[in-house]
This record gives structure tokens, sequence and C-alpha cells, in this order.
């Protein structure tokens, strides 16, 4: 487990520092985050998936032109809860957007401006077209 034992941590934001570059990923992960981690390390294993995610093709613009396999160092940056139905917000979403406006030095962060203004896409489970039926 990258997070020293903390793979089973629910609902949190995340940091990825790439040693290599200096350059800093922050994310979220709701539910465990040992599914998020899966799904990264899945993206810089396998070509077919390297534009999945902004840290994946840099992971792999690395490997390409600079023909090294970058070292990641993970850590979690805060524990929040995700998308609540009662309260119709997202304090996942809405931390993460905090920390890349936080970020003392933006020329580091892999992660794009127009993140701050995307859609929580952790409510759409609760949309009635998602609704699944018990019957």
């Amino acid at each position: 487990c990258p997070l020293n034992g903390q793979c089973q941590v629910e609902d949190i934001v995340y940091k990825y520092v790439v040693s290599t570059s200096t350059k800093v990923y922050l994310g979220t992960a709701e539910g465990d985050f040992k599914k998020r981690y899966n799904n990264h390390t899945k993206s810089f294993k396998h070509e077919r998936y390297a534009n999945e995610t902004t840290l994946s093709k840099f992971v792999w613009e690395m490997k390409e032109i600079h023909n090294e396999n970058p070292t990641l160092v993970w850590s979690i940056v805060k524990i929040v809860p995700s998308y609540s139905n009662v309260s119709k917000k997202c304090l996942l979403c809405l931390y993460e957007k905090l920390e890349i406006v936080n970020f003392e030095r933006q020329d580091l962060l892999l992660n794009k401006r127009s993140e701050l203004i995307s859609k929580c896409r952790h409510a759409n489970k609760y949309l009635l077209r998602n609704y699944k039926s018990k019957d």
C-alpha cells in the first residue's frame, strides 16, 4: 500500500509527488483509495490507458521522452465526505478544488485549471435515471 497501510481509508483528497521531477497531482477517491490506486497503476502499465488521467499522460511522457519510470510518492491531504444527498453538496470535490487553488507552487501542479469549474461526478449515483430496482 502506497499510503503506509491506509489504503482502505475512504473519501479522501490525495496528492502524488512525482519525485523525479517534483511535479504534483491532486485528486480524489470516493470510497476506498485502493480502487482508485489500482486504476492509476493500470494506466501507468498499459499504454492503451495512457490518456485516462492527467497523471497517466505525464507518466507516459516521462517514459517516452525522458526514458525514465517516475517514482510516485502518495499522501493523504484530507479525509472528507463525498456527495451528500441531504445537503446536495460534495465536500470531497470542494476540498480538491480548494487544494488546487491554494497550492503554493502552481508551476509544479499537473492539475488543469479547468478542473475548478467541473461538475461533481459523485452526485450521479443519486440521479433518478441511475436508480436500479431491486425486483
